[in-house]
This record gives C-alpha cells, structure tokens and sequence, in this order.
C-alpha cells in the first residue's frame, strides 16, 4: 500500500538526481564560482588523474536520472526494493548536489574541508544502497538492471575513491599530513581506498560496474603519473597495481557468489 512517504522518496530522487548534475555545471554554464577542475588544480596532488577520467560522471549523470524517472513510475511507487534503497539514494544525491557548491563557492580552504566532509556521508549512503541493491538484483528486470542498478553502482564506485582523493587535498595542503612527503601520504591514502573498494566489492559479489569505476580512475591516474612533466613512478605502480588487485578481487568475489547460489 502506497503512502506519503513513498511519494515523497520518489520525487526527492526525481529532483535531486539532475540536481547533481546542475549543481556541477554552474561555473560553466554561468561563469561564477570554481568549475571541478579549477577546483582539482588549486588542490592538486600526486592522486589527481588527467581531467578525462572525471568525464565517467556524464554517464552516472545520465544513468541516475534515468533511477529517478523509473523509480518515479506509479508501478513502482510501494515495490519494496524501492522502499529499501530510495532514502539511501536521495540522500547521497543531495550531499553530492551540496559537494558542486561547496567546490565552487566558498573560499578555498574552506572549500576543501568542506566538500572532504560532505563526501564521506554520500559516498557511505551509495555504497550501502548498492549493497542492498546487490542482494534484491534479482527482483530488478533486464532493462532495469541497465538503467538503474549500473549506474548506480559507478556513483558508488567513483564515489569510494573520489572521496579518498578529496582527503588526500588536506593531507599535501592540509594540516593532517603530519609533515610526511606527498608521495607518502599519496600512498596511504590510495591503500586506504583500495582496502575500501576492496570490502565493498566482497559486499556486493564482484559488482563489475562498481569495480570499473574506481579501476577506471587508476588507470588514469597511472598514465598520468607516468606521463607528468615531473613523472613519480611509485604513484604510477601503486595505481596501476591497485586496478589489478581490484579485477582480482572483483572475479574471486564473483565466483565465491556464484558458487554460493549452486
């Protein structure tokens, strides 16, 4: 039996899916505030990867909107799988939404702590929507599995190693590097990411979309360390080691699954 609080989940995700998207794309279309990349460069470190890597948001982006529209249909106003992500979901979009203007508005250090901040509860609230996501797959359909159930999965995918990025910042600029090289608190902060990809990735059986996300950004960020005016190549072989931990963990989890379901 439908309610008010199902209507009010659905329109929160219908709204706050492209509101994601608006919130990133003010400096560009209105020319104030920081764009994301201005953003990176002021705060640019050894864990920023070229610019093209961030384009995987267009895809998100896109994928989201189409969650939101789905979700929105009336047959699916009281579905329970609805019901058990929708909250979840609408509050990573509103977080992220905030994460745009937070990047494009406040002073710079302010900026910083600000959107490191905001992007711990947001990532924390996709990566446990996927997972329960992940547990009620089957009661999504084919063409539901493509709209909503992948691109969710690469915003909590991208989400779980962007947010390590955003705390990197702080580390090299910040007061919480504790007088450590760049490359030291790069290092550790990409094991950190990779241990949490890593746990979430056994969460959700080898989740391909959310494995791609993060390997996608690694890939990036190892070209780009290697090809960099001042090349770093321990960054670069982290990187490139961590994707290939992550394809590993992603097939072993995989296949531990499916041989749980026989």
């Amino acid at each position: 039996m439908a309610n008010s609080s199902d209507t009010a989940r659905q329109v929160s995700n219908l709204l706050l899916a492209p509101a994601m998207w608006i919130s990133s794309s003010v400096p560009m279309i209105f020319d104030v505030g920081r764009s994301i990349s201005e953003q990176s460069d002021y705060n640019d470190t050894l864990l920023v990867p070229a610019g093209i890597a961030f384009s995987i948001w267009f895809p998100i982006f896109v994928g989201c909107i189409a969650y939101g529209i789905i979700q929105m249909l009336p047959a699916n106003k009281s579905r329970a799988i609805f019901r058990d992500v929708g909250w979840l979901t609408a509050g990573s979009f509103a977080l992220i939404t905030l994460w745009g203007y937070m990047a494009a508005f406040p002073p710079p250090a302010v900026s910083a702590w600000g959107t490191a901040l905001v992007f711990i509860p947001a990532m924390l609230l996709i990566c446990a929507a996927v997972v329960k996501l992940t547990a009620r797959k089957a009661e999504l359909s084919a063409p539901e599995g493509v709209m909503i159930y992948i691109p969710l999965s690469l915003l909590a995918g991208w989400c779980s190693i962007a947010v390590f990025l955003n705390w990197a910042q702080l580390g090299v600029h910040g007061p919480i590097g504790f007088g450590m090289s760049e490359t030291m608190v790069c290092l550790l902060t990409l094991a950190a990411a990779l241990a949490w990809i890593t746990f979430i990735i056994h969460k959700t059986g080898g989740n391909r979309a959310y494995t791609f996300a993060p390997v996608w950004g690694l890939a990036f960020l190892a070209a780009t360390r290697l090809s960099a005016d001042a090349p770093n190549m321990t960054i670069a072989v982290a990187a490139g080691i961590g994707a290939i931990v992550l394809i590993g963990s992603a097939l072993m989890a995989g296949r531990r699954a499916r041989l749980t379901t026989l």
